[in-house]
Protein backbone atom coordinates (compact mmCIF):
# COMPACT_ATOMS: atom_id res chain seq x y z
CA UNK A 1 0.00 0.00 0.00
CA UNK A 2 1.45 3.27 -1.45
CA UNK A 3 0.28 5.94 0.13
CA UNK A 4 0.04 4.04 3.95
CA UNK A 5 3.87 3.75 3.27
CA UNK A 6 4.51 7.30 2.06
CA UNK A 7 2.11 8.84 5.23
CA UNK A 8 4.36 6.35 6.97
CA UNK A 9 7.75 8.21 5.96
CA UNK A 10 6.69 11.92 6.06
CA UNK A 11 10.04 13.48 4.76
CA UNK A 12 8.66 17.08 6.79
CA UNK A 13 8.66 15.28 9.77
CA UNK A 14 11.93 13.75 9.11
CA UNK A 15 14.01 17.11 8.13
CA UNK A 16 12.60 18.45 11.57
CA UNK A 17 15.67 18.79 13.47
CA UNK A 18 15.20 18.62 17.54
CA UNK A 19 15.91 21.56 19.38
CA UNK A 20 19.99 21.83 20.76
CA UNK A 21 20.15 21.93 24.32
CA UNK A 22 23.62 24.17 25.46
CA UNK A 23 25.97 21.96 27.92
CA UNK A 24 28.63 24.29 27.59
CA UNK A 25 29.21 27.61 26.27
CA UNK A 26 32.76 27.50 25.85
CA UNK A 27 33.53 25.42 24.15
CA UNK A 28 30.71 25.10 22.40
CA UNK A 29 28.73 21.38 23.58
CA UNK A 30 25.34 20.97 22.66
CA UNK A 31 22.64 17.90 23.09
CA UNK A 32 20.31 17.07 20.56
CA UNK A 33 17.27 14.62 21.69
CA UNK A 34 16.22 12.30 19.99
CA UNK A 35 18.14 13.14 17.32
CA UNK A 36 17.63 9.26 15.48
CA UNK A 37 15.00 7.16 15.91
CA UNK A 38 15.74 3.78 18.38
CA UNK A 39 14.39 1.75 15.13
CA UNK A 40 16.85 3.10 13.21
CA UNK A 41 19.32 2.87 16.14
CA UNK A 42 18.87 -0.93 15.87
CA UNK A 43 19.67 -1.23 12.14
CA UNK A 44 22.68 0.53 12.78
CA UNK A 45 23.93 -1.56 15.33
CA UNK A 46 22.88 -4.62 13.48
CA UNK A 47 24.73 -3.27 10.10
CA UNK A 48 27.83 -2.69 12.00
CA UNK A 49 28.08 -5.98 14.06
CA UNK A 50 29.74 -8.03 11.21
CA UNK A 51 32.06 -5.44 10.47
CA UNK A 52 33.17 -4.75 14.10
CA UNK A 53 37.21 -4.71 14.24
CA UNK A 54 39.44 -3.55 16.87
CA UNK A 55 39.61 0.31 16.53
CA UNK A 56 42.58 1.72 15.06
CA UNK A 57 44.25 5.52 15.17
CA UNK A 58 44.86 7.67 12.10
CA UNK A 59 47.53 5.76 10.03
CA UNK A 60 46.47 2.05 11.15
CA UNK A 61 48.43 1.39 14.38
CA UNK A 62 46.43 -0.34 17.12
CA UNK A 63 47.22 1.70 20.72
CA UNK A 64 45.66 0.20 23.39
CA UNK A 65 47.05 3.08 25.34
CA UNK A 66 44.97 5.95 23.72
CA UNK A 67 41.61 3.54 23.01
CA UNK A 68 40.72 -0.13 23.45
CA UNK A 69 37.37 -0.61 21.76
CA UNK A 70 36.08 -1.75 18.44
CA UNK A 71 34.80 -0.25 15.68
CA UNK A 72 32.71 -0.08 11.88
CA UNK A 73 33.32 2.23 9.37
CA UNK A 74 30.80 2.75 6.63
CA UNK A 75 32.83 3.55 3.31
CA UNK A 76 30.52 6.01 0.52
CA UNK A 77 30.02 2.01 -1.27
CA UNK A 78 28.72 1.15 2.15
CA UNK A 79 26.11 3.11 2.22
CA UNK A 80 22.77 2.08 2.55
CA UNK A 81 19.23 3.26 3.76
CA UNK A 82 20.39 2.46 6.92
CA UNK A 83 23.18 4.45 6.78
CA UNK A 84 22.41 7.06 4.16
CA UNK A 85 19.66 8.75 6.05
CA UNK A 86 21.74 8.94 9.75
CA UNK A 87 24.64 10.57 7.85
CA UNK A 88 22.32 13.01 6.26
CA UNK A 89 20.22 13.78 9.53
CA UNK A 90 23.79 14.81 11.48
CA UNK A 91 25.04 16.85 8.45
CA UNK A 92 21.48 18.78 8.45
CA UNK A 93 22.46 19.02 12.35
CA UNK A 94 25.12 21.47 11.93
CA UNK A 95 24.52 22.77 8.10
CA UNK A 96 26.91 20.80 6.46
CA UNK A 97 26.35 18.79 3.34
CA UNK A 98 26.91 15.19 3.50
CA UNK A 99 29.72 15.34 1.31
CA UNK A 100 32.02 17.10 3.23
CA UNK A 101 31.31 14.77 6.49
CA UNK A 102 34.08 11.71 7.51
CA UNK A 103 32.75 8.28 6.72
CA UNK A 104 30.24 6.95 9.68
CA UNK A 105 32.02 4.98 12.52
CA UNK A 106 30.34 3.07 14.85
CA UNK A 107 32.18 2.89 17.84
CA UNK A 108 31.45 -0.42 20.53
CA UNK A 109 32.35 -0.56 24.05
CA UNK A 110 33.10 -3.87 26.02
CA UNK A 111 32.80 -3.35 30.02
CA UNK A 112 36.44 -1.79 30.44
CA UNK A 113 36.81 -0.38 26.99
CA UNK A 114 38.04 3.50 27.00
CA UNK A 115 39.10 5.67 24.65
CA UNK A 116 41.96 8.26 26.84
CA UNK A 117 40.97 11.82 26.57
CA UNK A 118 42.15 13.27 23.31
CA UNK A 119 41.08 16.32 20.72
CA UNK A 120 39.06 15.42 17.49
CA UNK A 121 41.08 18.22 15.85
CA UNK A 122 43.61 16.96 13.01
CA UNK A 123 47.25 18.32 14.74
CA UNK A 124 48.89 19.43 11.64
CA UNK A 125 52.04 18.77 13.89
CA UNK A 126 51.41 15.30 14.29
CA UNK A 127 52.46 13.05 11.20
CA UNK A 128 49.46 10.54 11.16
CA UNK A 129 47.22 13.44 10.64
CA UNK A 130 48.51 15.41 7.66
CA UNK A 131 47.59 13.27 5.17
CA UNK A 132 43.81 13.61 6.00
CA UNK A 133 43.82 17.62 7.12
CA UNK A 134 45.70 17.99 3.47
CA UNK A 135 42.71 15.58 1.89
CA UNK A 136 39.97 16.62 4.21
CA UNK A 137 40.42 19.67 5.70
CA UNK A 138 39.99 20.11 8.85
CA UNK A 139 37.43 18.67 11.62
CA UNK A 140 35.39 21.21 13.03
CA UNK A 141 32.86 18.87 14.58
CA UNK A 142 31.80 15.84 15.98
CA UNK A 143 28.82 14.46 16.26
CA UNK A 144 28.26 11.51 18.44
CA UNK A 145 25.01 9.87 18.68
CA UNK A 146 24.13 6.82 21.51
CA UNK A 147 22.70 3.87 20.15
CA UNK A 148 21.79 2.37 22.92
CA UNK A 149 21.81 3.06 26.63
CA UNK A 150 19.42 -0.14 27.84
CA UNK A 151 21.40 -1.88 31.05
CA UNK A 152 24.48 0.02 30.47
CA UNK A 153 26.83 1.54 33.53
CA UNK A 154 29.05 4.49 32.58
CA UNK A 155 29.51 5.08 29.10
CA UNK A 156 29.39 8.93 29.24
CA UNK A 157 31.46 11.28 27.20
CA UNK A 158 33.88 13.27 29.43
CA UNK A 159 35.38 16.35 28.70
CA UNK A 160 37.81 16.94 31.60
CA UNK A 161 38.81 20.39 30.69
CA UNK A 162 35.13 21.51 31.04
CA UNK A 163 34.18 19.13 34.13
CA UNK A 164 30.87 18.11 31.91
CA UNK A 165 30.25 14.52 31.76
CA UNK A 166 27.25 13.85 29.55
CA UNK A 167 25.37 10.11 28.57
CA UNK A 168 22.47 10.18 26.53
CA UNK A 169 19.53 8.35 25.56
CA UNK A 170 18.88 6.32 22.24
CA UNK A 171 18.92 8.32 19.09
CA UNK A 172 20.13 11.53 21.01
CA UNK A 173 23.46 13.41 19.79
CA UNK A 174 26.12 15.18 21.53
CA UNK A 175 27.64 17.92 19.23
CA UNK A 176 31.20 19.72 19.81
CA UNK A 177 33.23 22.35 17.83
CA UNK A 178 36.92 21.09 17.31
CA UNK A 179 38.48 24.17 16.81
CA UNK A 180 36.93 28.17 17.09
CA UNK A 181 35.91 29.84 14.22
Amino acid sequence: DWKKLRRATEAAAWWKLPSRVTLSEQPLIQAAPGLIPPRLCEALIDRAKPRLAPAKLEGGAIASDVRHHSSAAFLLVDTDLVVQPVRDRVCALIDAPAIQSEIVQILHYKPGDYFAPHYDFWDPEFDGHIDALSQQGQRTHTILVYLNHEGLEGGETDFPEVGLRHRGQTGDALIWRNVDL
